[in-house]
């Protein structure tokens, strides 16, 4: 079971899930941390380039890293910003964490495709020694069998019976 719990302030709501906090802050809050017009933001909203919430009375939120992914947020240049935003200060340990997942994924991505080329080597050489394994059963089959013409076993069967039993003396 999932247990979710909203802060509401002023110009944000802190979304907090199974010890994530998640700051979510409307279009105007958005367009202040950015330096973006609130039409910018809300053409990306509607062009899908950021994914957003409603709230209960209609309002769209925005997650601070999704509009950071789009419109980086710049908090160097704006102390200020810094001072009034405390939802953004649960998003840097937040931004170090997934940033770590990141490094781990990427050397088990790269360490995966190491493998995949090593299982695809080994594909290829299995397909060349089943080739020649089949082409040695077939040289052992035709060894086996016999490989005398069978127009010999038919002619004698055409010649008849007192034929076979008495072939005519040409010497």
């Amino acid at each position: 079971m999932q247990s979710c719990a909203t802060i509401a302030m002023p110009f944000c709501a802190i979304t907090l899930a199974r010890g994530q906090c998640v700051a979510l802050v409307g279009l105007k809050r958005a367009s202040e941390l950015t330096g973006k017009n609130q039409s910018t933001i809300h053409r990306a909203m509607k062009s899908g380039r950021i994914s957003y919430s409603t709230n209960d009375s209609g309002e769209r939120l925005v997650d601070t890293a999704e509009l950071h992914r789009v419109f980086p947020i710049h908090l160097a240049q704006n102390i200020e910003a810094c001072k009034v935003a405390p939802e953004l200060q649960c998003n840097a340990t937040q931004l170090v964490q997934l940033r770590a997942q990141l490094e781990v994924e990427r050397v088990k991505a790269g360490m995966l495709e190491g493998r995949l080329k090593a299982l695809e080597d080994d594909k290829a050489d299995l397909k060349i020694d089943r080739d020649k394994w089949r082409a040695q059963a077939e040289q052992a089959n035709l060894l086996l069998t016999d490989q005398r013409e069978k127009q010999e076993q038919t002619s004698e069967r055409e010649k008849g019976f007192w034929r076979r039993l008495f072939p005519p003396r040409f010497t």
